[in-house]
C-alpha cells in the first residue's frame, strides 16, 4: 500500500466532516415527512452542539484512515465506504439502542442513518483516493478467497463471528459493577437477559462481518498497520462517537463505555486481521 500525503487525510476528514454533518442537516427534515416516530429523546433534546460536532468529525477522522484501502472504481468505492459506515456506525448501534434503552425510534435512527453514511461517504472520498491501482471488487474478492481451502475459511471466519460476542461480554463484565447502578437507577436504561444479549451480539457480528470483509479483500499491506487503522475506524464509529454526541448519560457510564469500547475495537481488530488479512501464496 502506498504512503498518502498527510494533506490528503486532512482534506478527506474535514470534507468528511462537513458532508456527515449535511448529511444530518438532510435527513432530520426528510424523515419528518415519512411514517418514521422519532425517538422520545428528541421530544426533550439536551442541546450539545459541540460535543455533536466532535463527534461527527471523530467519525470523518477514523473513515479517512481506512478510506484508502477500498481501490474499487468510482462508484464500488463510495458504495463499499457508505456501508462500512452505515453498520458500524448506525445500523449495529441502532439495533442494540432497542433493547438497552425506552427511547423507540429505531425505525427512524435506522432511516437517518443513510444520510450521514452516504454523505459522508462522498465527502471523505473527494479529497481522498485509492491506496493502490484500482481494481474491481469482484475479481479481487474471487482471488481472495482462492487463496484458502473452504474449511480454512470456514473455522476461520466461525472463529471471527463467535469472537465479537466473546469480546464484548469479556469487557462488559469488567465494567458492570461501574455502570450497573446507573442502568437500574434510570428509567430510560434497560439490562436485557444474558440469553437475549448474546443472541444481539452474534447477530451484530455477522453485520460487521459483512462490513469489514471488503478491507480484507483489498488490504495487502503488513497486519501491523491494518489493526491500528481498523481499531481506530472502528472505535471512532462504533463507540467513541456516541459517547461524545450521549451527553444524556452520566459521565461515569460515558467513560466507563469509552474505555470498554476502546479495549472491544483494539482486541476485535486484532483478531480479524491476524485471521482474515493473511492470504496464502496462489
Amino acid at each position: 500500500m502506498k504512503n498518502r500525503p498527510v494533506l490528503s487525510y486532512i482534506l478527506a476528514a474535514n470534507s468528511g466532516f462537513v458532508f456527515y454533518t449535511l448529511g444530518y442537516a438532510v435527513g432530520v427534515p426528510a424523515l419528518s415527512h415519512l411514517p418514521f416516530p422519532p425517538p422520545t429523546i428528541l421530544e426533550h433534546p439536551v442541546a450539545h452542539p459541540l460535543t455533536d460536532m466532535l463527534a461527527a468529525y471523530v467519525v470523518a477522522l477514523g473513515v479517512s484512515a481506512i478510506a484508502g484501502i477500498f481501490r474499487g472504481p468510482f462508484l464500488t468505492r463510495r458504495l463499499l465506504l457508505f456501508f462500512f459506515i452505515y453498520i458500524l456506525g448506525h445500523l449495529i448501534s441502532a439495533w442494540e439502542a432497542a433493547y438497552f434503552t425506552k427511547f423507540g425510534g429505531t425505525s427512524f435512527f435506522l432511516a437517518l442513518g443513510v444520510f450521514p453514511s452516504l454523505f459522508g461517504a462522498i465527502g471523505i472520498t473527494l479529497f481522498l483516493g485509492p491506496s493502490g491501482p484500482v481494481e474491481p471488487f469482484l475479481p479481487c474478492a474471487r482471488d481472495y478467497f482462492k487463496n484458502r481451502p473452504p474449511l480454512d475459511w470456514l473455522w476461520r471466519l466461525g472463529l471471527v463471528w463467535l469472537s465479537f460476542p466473546a469480546i464484548y461480554l469479556l469487557f462488559g463484565f469488567c465494567v458492570a459493577p461501574i455502570v450497573l447502578p446507573y442502568y437500574h437507577n434510570l428509567e430510560f436504561l434497560v439490562v436485557p437477559p444474558l440469553g437475549t444479549l448474546v443472541e444481539l451480539q452474534l447477530c451484530r457480528s455477522l453485520l460487521i462481518l459483512a462490513a469489514l470483509l471488503p478491507l480484507f479483500v483489498y488490504w495487502k499491506g503488513p497486519k501491523g498497520r491494518l489493526i491500528l487503522l481498523l481499531g481506530s475506524a472502528f472505535y471512532a464509529l462504533t463507540g467513541l462517537s456516541g459517547l461524545l454526541a450521549g451527553s444524556f448519560l452520566p459521565t461515569v457510564i460515558r467513560w466507563a463505555h469509552g474505555v470498554e469500547t476502546l479495549a472491544d475495537a483494539l482486541a476485535y481488530s486484532t483478531v480479524a486481521v491476524l485471521l482474515l488479512s493473511s492470504r496464502k501464496p496462489s
